[in-house]
């Protein structure tokens, strides 16, 4: 509510990953799920936009936990959320675990882009990362035009409020 006064307008969470042993091997802290709601919550309450950002392919992830990360992200109902797929960028944690599992798939750096599978882990391969990543995005839009009735994001509200018309 005190960052809404003073005037924060938008927060972005870096959920990477909803399974705790995959934020573990990535010496990242795991947040409870229902915290995550919590806060997101809290934000739409004050009317703060929520932004959420995940990983698909880390080390751990598998196909299931990965449509099981999916279905979070879309029930969340962010106002908006972004799917990156696993990148060995240079120097990383993440880069030093795909050399000594040898999971790198391309050195071309033109390539190494969180929106082109470079890396495979554990359980999926390139392909099958880049099919999630897709199959991620469009779950995720779907969910936005399958919104419930009445619920409106905040610029909707906002607008609503100043008296602009907005469609969509």
């Amino acid at each position: 509510e005190a960052m809404a006064q003073a005037g924060c307008i938008r927060i972005s969470f870096g959920i990477d990953s909803i399974h705790r042993e995959t934020l573990k091997i990535m010496r990242r802290t795991f947040i409870p799920l229902e915290t995550i709601r919590e806060r997101v919550a809290c934000c739409r309450k004050n009317g703060i936009l929520t932004y959420s950002f995940y990983i698909i392919g880390l080390p751990g992830e598998t196909a299931a936990s990965t449509l099981d990360m999916i279905q979070f992200a879309r029930e969340l109902d962010t106002t908006a959320a972004s799917f990156f797929m696993a990148t060995p960028f240079p120097g990383t944690r993440l880069e030093r675990w795909a050399r000594e599992h040898q999971a790198i798939r391309t050195q071309d750096p033109l390539h190494l882009s969180s929106y082109v599978p470079s890396m495979r882990n554990e359980t999926m391969d390139t392909g099958e990362i880049q099919r999630l990543h897709a199959l991620a995005v469009s779950r995720w839009a779907e969910g936005r035009r399958d919104r419930k009735p009445g619920r409106t994001t905040i610029h909707e509200n906002r607008n609503r409020k100043s008296g602009v018309e907005t469609h969509g």
